[in-house]
């Protein structure tokens, strides 16, 4: 749901196609987004959509049909995330392509590029893809990804590590490591930039003494002793 409004829901399936809801209206579905559909296009522009208005252009709804077809990726979306601010809605595929869409320019894709391409199917030691690791290793319900608060940093798991890219640039920032078995979940604090993540044999890290400068997210260069985690590899210089 859209944290500025929780009228607005997003979906997303095993074809790749990601839907936008308005929940409290008969014909829910508001627009199918497009991965070739950039917030420059008139289309783009001429559909006046935008995820910041209580009311919605007569355009909007014959969006869907126009867009028959449309994708937003060529593999299943495996998680979707609004920004706290509900400014962008960031998506991720089986293939660990990420993809941001502008909320408030008709859903347009902004056409980052992101440095890093996650991996969250990675196998860890002693799973052999004959039982399945690849798919396995992907939660049922799909793979969690977080933006973290105030830093407009966006952390997913990626094997046994949790990588992180700023938002709206796609630049690679230093991923966050420790864990020995494959990260399932990840989220942030509300307030603080901490990222907590839990891996499959049940332990759960947290990455924290970390800043948000000018937008965004990098280490810092001492991090408090009673912050420190026995499994991480954390160097000052920024590193882990």
């Amino acid at each position: 749901f859209s944290p500025f409004d929780d009228r607005y829901l997003a979906t997303g399936d095993s074809e790749g196609v990601i839907r936008v809801w308005d929940i409290r209206r008969v014909d829910a579905c508001l627009t199918v987004l497009d991965q070739y559909l950039s917030a420059s296009s008139s289309l783009s522009a001429r559909s006046g959509l935008s995820l910041f208005s209580h009311s919605q252009p007569a355009a909007a709804s014959r969006g869907v049909e126009d867009s028959y077809g449309a994708t937003g990726h060529d593999e299943g979306v495996v998680s979707l995330q609004f920004s706290d601010d509900g400014l962008y809605l960031y998506s991720l595929d089986r293939d660990g392509h990420a993809r941001l869409w502008d909320c408030g320019r008709g859903l347009a894709n902004t056409m980052v590029a992101y440095e890093k391409r996650a991996k969250p199917w990675a196998r860890t030691a002693g799973t052999s893809a004959d039982a399945g690791g690849l798919q396995n290793s992907i939660p049922r319900g799909g793979m969690q990804t977080v933006i973290v608060p105030g830093a407009y940093a966006v952390a997913v798991p990626s094997g046994p590590s949790v990588l992180l890219s700023e938002v709206r640039t796609g630049r690679a920032l230093p991923s966050l490591s420790g864990h020995f078995h494959n990260v399932r979940c990840v989220t942030a604090h509300p307030f603080r930039p901490e990222v907590y993540a839990g891996a499959q044999n049940g332990v759960v890290l947290r990455w924290a003494a970390w800043k948000g400068l000018g937008g965004s997210m990098e280490p810092s260069t001492t991090v408090p002793v009673d912050n420190v985690d026995t499994w991480s590899d954390y160097s000052s210089d920024g590193d882990n």
